[in-house]
């Protein structure tokens, strides 16, 4: 996917977490990753393309150029909680690229097998 011999990666988390007096629970957290780029950067210059495809920011074009970049995402995190499952809600938007800027949204239902 990339020619970067070296691929590096940093998360971090903060939640806060409210418990009701049946110990049910709801979770607030921010969650934060940013990661090394793909290609070798002295390789950004390789490859030129035509157009006004820094105007359009968006394509295939803009993708291949975020090979050359970091890459972050924050995410928030709201999370409700019962002995027996547990419903996430999480809405993220990976500001600097991710191939190209925007937001993801999404459900997680956990329910345990056993206890």
């Amino acid at each position: 996917m990339g020619n970067n011999p070296f691929l590096g990666s940093l998360e971090s988390e903060i939640e806060f977490t409210k418990f009701t007096r049946k110990k049910n629970y709801h979770s607030f957290g921010i969650h934060y990753q940013i990661q090394t780029r793909y290609n070798k950067l002295e390789e950004a210059s390789y490859y030129h393309l035509k157009g006004k495809w820094q105007e359009i920011k968006a394509g295939w074009q803009h993708g291949f150029t975020t090979l050359y970049e970091g890459l972050s995402a924050w995410t928030l995190l709201y999370t409700y909680g019962r002995p027996n499952y547990k419903i996430t809600l999480y809405l993220k938007e990976d500001l600097l690229v991710n191939n190209a800027p925007d937001a993801q949204t999404g459900i997680s239902i956990q329910i345990p097998i056993s206890k």
